[in-house]
């Protein structure tokens, strides 16, 4: 779900004004600091164990966002 957001949110972004675009992108990032904490529960919950390239994607998303909205 904080996936489907993250993007639906950053392209909402996209036609937006430049207010609404900011609170849009806004958005996006806590939906993906989210998928940074749902990650972070599936490994302590032994759900997953490599979980190296999947947080440098999130690392890199999380970075996209920052610029959007700073």
């Amino acid at each position: 779900r904080a996936a489907t957001n993250t993007a639906a949110n950053l392209a909402e972004g996209q036609r937006r004004m430049p207010g609404n675009k900011r609170r849009a992108f806004e958005n996006a990032s806590g939906e993906a600091r989210e998928m940074v904490g749902c990650l972070d529960c599936a490994l302590a919950w032994g759900w997953a164990t490599d979980h190296t390239e999947v947080r440098r994607e999130l690392d890199r998303l999380l970075a996209l966002c920052w610029g959007l909205t700073h």
